[in-house]
This record gives C-alpha cells, sequence and structure tokens, in this order.
C-alpha cells in the first residue's frame, strides 16, 4: 500500500490541479455548458433550467460588452457573448466572438464546439466538423458524437 500511495500520489495531485484550474472557465460569465445535444435549441433549454436551478441569471449581450470593455483580454467573456448571440441565430456575429476567444485562449474547448456548430448551421459543414474535432481533442469528448451525428446526415 505505499508503494500504490508513492505510485499513485503524483497521479491524483495532476488530477486535482487539473481539476482546480478548469474552474477558471467558471467566472460568472460563462454559462453552463450543455455537451449532450448537437443543436443549440437544446443548449438554450439547458441553459434556462440550469439558471433556474442555480438562480443565476444569463447576462445580456449589452452587459457583456460592457464588461469587454472594461477587460478587453478576457476570453470567456467573448465566448459568453458569442454564446448569447448562437442562442439568437447570429452566426456570423457569434463565429466572430467565438474565433476571439479561441484566439485568447485556445484551450477553450467550449469555444471550440459552439463555433463548430455555428459554422454547421451557416451550412458551412467542414470548418463546423474541424471545430468539434478540435473540442475533442481539447477533452470534451462528447463532440466526437455530434461529428459522427452531423457526418451520417446528408447535407
Amino acid at each position: 500500500t505505499l508503494w500504490a500511495l508513492i505510485v499513485l500520489f503524483p497521479f491524483y495531485w495532476m488530477l486535482l490541479t487539473s481539476l482546480k484550474s478548469y474552474s477558471a472557465y467558471n467566472s460568472e460569465y460563462v454559462p453552463k455548458f450543455f455537451t449532450l445535444s448537437p443543436t443549440l435549441q437544446n443548449y438554450a433549454d439547458a441553459m434556462a433550467n440550469a439558471s433556474s436551478i442555480k438562480g443565476a441569471i444569463t447576462p445580456t449581450i449589452a452587459e457583456v460588452t460592457a464588461e469587454i470593455e472594461k477587460t478587453p483580454d478576457e476570453s470567456t467573456l467573448y465566448y459568453t457573448r458569442g454564446t448569447i448571440l448562437a442562442k439568437q441565430g447570429d452566426y456570423v456575429d457569434a463565429i466572430k466572438d467565438l474565433t476571439t476567444a479561441i484566439g485568447l485562449d485556445p484551450r477553450m474547448p467550449e469555444a471550440y464546439f459552439n463555433r463548430g456548430l455555428c459554422h454547421i448551421f451557416s451550412d458551412n459543414k467542414k470548418k463546423g466538423l474541424d471545430d468539434l474535432s478540435k473540442a475533442g481533442e481539447l477533452g470534451l469528448y462528447s463532440a466526437y458524437s455530434v461529428i459522427k451525428k452531423f457526418n451520417n446526415d446528408k447535407k
């Protein structure tokens, strides 16, 4: 048992510290991410449910834009505004904000996932599947099932 403790402790420590660093994405402006559905409508429904459960309020575009003006280098703000725009069906502006978020933090799988969906819903399936693949590579493994779904579609 001492051997197991000595050998496994570094792995447990890495797991704990990676979970701690992941919590940096959970600021008040980052909506709870829903990865089980390939549609933004289901994502919006899940957001509403998460908000009612936790008592959180989804910010408006104006509120997020005001925060971006104060801290223009914060990737989660662009991610949030891009996600709100995507839920409203404004895929062109959503892609711009999600691209900015990725430029500021290239290790944000949720931004790749949402941008991928926006590309797909904007009839750019190849770019969308590439972004979904990158989201999967960064640890958002449910993106692979979404890729499979859209690869099977005959669009």
